[in-house]
């Protein structure tokens, strides 16, 4: 029996921590002390921008003091440490901790022998399971997908760029580091001085000397998670070839290009490996600034266009006794919904009781929207989301999102379209539009997002002046998978194409939607379900 199966039963035994702690970097003590952050709790209520987030986890850009002194930081919160958690980070020695206090006791250590790591300022826990990290932010940087989206560059510039980034890993693995999450947004440069730091080191160990295979690992999750149309063959290969010539490894040349190929490919299949290769959206697009304490109220960039000043009336409370959802009319002119619920939360989530993370569904609602934004596929955006409590045991939770404009439901769109068969041009109308329904469910399972039931949100968008296009008009009949469902794909396939029946479909209009699955299917998706 492995160590991580024993986290179940001894979830039972054992508590969370019985009292809070808290580490301060002595560098930083002075300017935690003046911003009055002298307790755990204390770092949790700092006004904070949420950048990005995981369950359970998310990263949030705070400002500790004010005036010239002031300085900007990233807080690192977890909302609960399951103890399958702990029990990994102490097999790799760090004892029986959060991922704040290992990232923090993994940059104290990596300090002295590499220095191109941000500063941690701050790392702690507190008794309802809740632990934080602090760490400075990098100003100026730009993370590599981005600077190498960013600028056109000359070949040489490049050849030089990788062959640095090779050097600076082998110095890295030379000192017994590994990252264990190098991802290429993981890698930050300033476009000036072309200073490079790397940045979450979470899931980072040390070793007496590294092994080959932890260096291949490193070394192929660089090269599966950096978008390919960013940098070509040779400049991989010169990045390579620095890091060997580097670490003293260059007769290995051919192991160590076989071997990151070998693990590159076997990376690449995965879901969230696929979802970093694509090219990163514009800074802030997905970042969420609260406007309440405790995260009551957080809105989007665009919400702060829409709404300047103040917060509209119908987001100050949740009216009890109406309609689940409603349409809203933006200040712009265009059309927003708003849903919201009221839900009793689990036993394990009440006062009193140790504290797990539940999240509402608004908010489930909310990370799909986000990855939809990231897959590129055209969905609803977010504008404000929020969780209020009601009573003890209760909670009222919001989303508020703009619609894209004149979108129909695929199975009205169908109906009034059958009708319109015998008019020149609409079969061939109605064709297009099913070819594009099958390849915008085949991105959809790309993407990790499979369907509860039919209907499942798809919509036809008809814009004047424009052929009608494929979009997602609700978020609610969709839910996220780790991994990609097979059973779970055709089953979607199959619904959808019994709504195309009883539409009044044909066997022709099946086999096209068939054949835009087919077609807007990568090669994961196609072998997972079987195909040639």
């Amino acid at each position: 029996m492995s160590l991580a199966s024993l986290a179940f039963p001894l979830t039972r035994l054992l508590g969370p921590r019985a009292a809070p702690s808290l580490l301060v970097n002595p560098v930083y003590a002075a300017v935690l002390y003046r911003a009055g952050l002298v307790r755990p709790e204390d770092f949790l209520r700092l006004p904070e921008t949420i950048v990005s987030g995981h369950p359970g986890r998310q990263v949030s850009r705070v400002l500790l003091g004010s005036g010239p002194e002031a300085l900007t930081a990233f807080l690192k919160r977890e909302h609960c440490v399951p103890w399958k958690e702990r029990l990994l980070n102490a097999r790799d020695g760090f004892g029986l901790v959060s991922k704040s206090l290992r990232e923090a006791r993994m940059l104290e250590a990596l300090r002295p022998h590499f220095a191109a790591c941000p500063d941690w300022i701050a790392a702690g826990e507190l008794p309802g399971g809740q632990a934080f990290l602090l760490v400075r932010e990098l100003p100026g940087r730009l993370d590599l997908p981005r600077l190498l989206q960013s600028r056109v560059t000359p070949i040489a510039w490049r050849r030089r760029f990788a062959r640095k980034l090779g050097r600076l890993l082998a110095s890295l693995h030379e000192s017994g580091f590994a990252h264990g999450d190098l991802y290429a947004n993981h890698i930050l440069t300033d476009p000036e001085t072309e200073t490079i730091d790397l940045v979450d080191w979470q899931r980072a160990s040390r070793q007496g000397k590294l092994s080959l295979s932890s260096r291949w690992r490193d070394l192929a999750t660089l090269a599966a998670t950096l978008p390919g149309d960013l940098a070509t063959a040779r400049d991989r290969l010169a990045c390579l070839s620095a890091y060997l010539e580097r670490a003293g490894l260059r007769p290995q040349f051919r192991e160590a290009v076989s071997s990151v190929r070998w693990i590159e490919a076997g990376l690449s299949r995965r879901r969230h490996i696929r979802a970093k290769q694509l090219l990163p959206l514009a800074p802030g697009q997905q970042s969420l600034v609260c406007l309440e304490e405790g995260q009551s109220l957080c809105v989007t960039a665009a919400f702060l266009v829409l709404w300047p000043a103040s917060v509209p009336d119908f987001l100050a409370t949740v009216p009890e006794g109406t309609l689940p959802q409603r349409e809203v009319e933006l200040p712009d002119g265009g059309q927003g919904l708003l849903v919201w619920g009221r839900y009793r939360l689990p036993w394990h989530c009440r006062r009193g009781a140790r504290r797990r993370t539940w999240t509402s569904p608004e908010r489930l609602r909310m990370s799909i929207l986000f990855r939809l934004q990231r897959f590129g596929i055209e969905a609803p955006h977010v504008l404000a989301v929020g969780e209020r409590p009601a009573r003890d045991t209760e909670i009222d939770a919001f989303l508020l999102t703009r619609q894209p404009p004149a979108a129909q439901p695929l199975s009205d769109w169908l109906v009034e379209q059958t009708a319109r068969l015998l008019m020149p041009g609409e079969r061939q109308l109605r064709w297009d539009v099913l070819r594009q329904a099958g390849a915008l469910l085949a991105r959809l399972h790309a993407a990790g997002c499979y369907c509860r039931g039919m209907p499942c949100g798809l919509a036809v968008q008809t814009l004047v002046g424009q052929p009608p296009r494929l979009v997602v008009d609700d978020a609610a009949g969709l839910c996220i998978r780790r991994h990609f469902r097979r059973q779970h794909a055709r089953r979607d396939l199959a619904g959808l194409c019994r709504q195309l029946v009883l539409c009044g479909g044909s066997r022709t209009d099946e086999r096209r939607l068939r054949r835009g699955y087919e077609a807007g299917a990568g090669n994961f998706v196609r072998h997972s379900l079987g195909g040639p």
